[in-house]
């Protein structure tokens, strides 16, 4: 797709590949908030949280939310139209460049992962770029660079993601996912309070699993616990929930993905495709 339609500051446009690229997290210049999010049959999946957590976002920058609901509705399904498009990865954003409060709506085709993908998985590198906590480590900052770096990193090196640690070298995140382990049948997760992102899938997931019966706790503990567990998947909006079979060179349940990681993707699957959690 050379050109697309888009949505500047709340006017439909054409834009080149390469300009789209420069609206995209870790290339905008100044400072904003980012959403990004499932669009699925014509539903908008947990539409809601991703508009509040951009607004909370904002309000630490002191900036005005330049999205109303039905608004964002109405450019998201006109760029969808335009563009052809009826299972997308929406992103939307507002930064504040030069004094001027800008925002952004743009649209992709969903990715398709190949079945024997979804069931190997992704593999990940433990990143040596540090992740420490921050007033904004629970939004979506368009300041993106540390993990734009780390992911760059780790695609050089054949690897699908990053892993970040803390200066306490305790994992907080990947560059673009939440992470989980599941160990005796119970499921762990980094605790926001240890700098990573406040998931809107990582939340679905869990309240998945605690109403399934599963056990879940938030933790910060080192990437040895994660090497050693029965099960690691990883989870956002665009891949929803994702075995992780391979860390650095170790190999965790045999390279493919485990039974309790399979069950919580059908449970998310069910709420994003069926839409009983979706907002319409």
């Amino acid at each position: 797709m050379k050109a697309s339609v888009i949505y500047l500051d709340g006017k439909g446009m054409i834009a080149t590949k390469a300009y789209i690229q420069y609206l995209s997290p870790g290339e905008i210049e100044g400072k904003g908030m980012f959403e990004t999010m499932r669009i699925v049959k014509g539903n908008y999946f947990c539409l809601d949280e991703h508009l509040a957590r951009m607004k909370r976002g904002l309000a630490l920058l002191k900036f005005r939310m330049p999205f109303t609901r039905s608004k964002l509705k109405a450019q998201i399904s006109a760029v969808m139209q335009s563009n052809k498009i009826d299972d997308a990865r929406v992103r939307f954003s507002a930064w504040k460049e030069d004094g001027v409060l800008h925002n952004a709506v743009v649209c992709y085709p969903s990715t398709k992962y190949s079945t024997s993908k979804l069931k190997k998985g992704f593999s990940a590198m433990v990143s040596q770029v540090v992740r420490n906590k921050t007033r904004l480590s629970h939004v979506k900052s368009i300041q993106y660079g540390l993990f734009k770096e780390a992911l760059l990193e780790a695609r050089a090196k054949g690897f699908d993601e990053a892993i970040l640690l803390d200066k306490e070298k305790n994992v907080v995140e990947g560059a673009f996912t939440n992470i989980f382990y599941v160990k005796n049948r119970v499921l762990y997760t980094p605790s926001i309070d240890c700098g990573c992102l406040n998931g809107i899938t990582r939340n679905v997931v869990i309240e998945c699993a605690r109403k399934a019966g599963i056990k879940c706790m938030t933790i910060k503990e080192g990437i040895i616990n994660f090497i050693k567990a029965d099960e690691v998947f990883l989870t956002n909006s665009a891949i929803g929930v994702m075995p992780l079979t391979k860390i650095n060179n170790d190999v965790i349940n045999g390279g493919r993905a485990g039974e309790m990681t399979l069950f919580l993707r059908e449970l998310y699957n069910e709420l994003q495709f069926e839409g009983s959690m979706i907002k319409k």
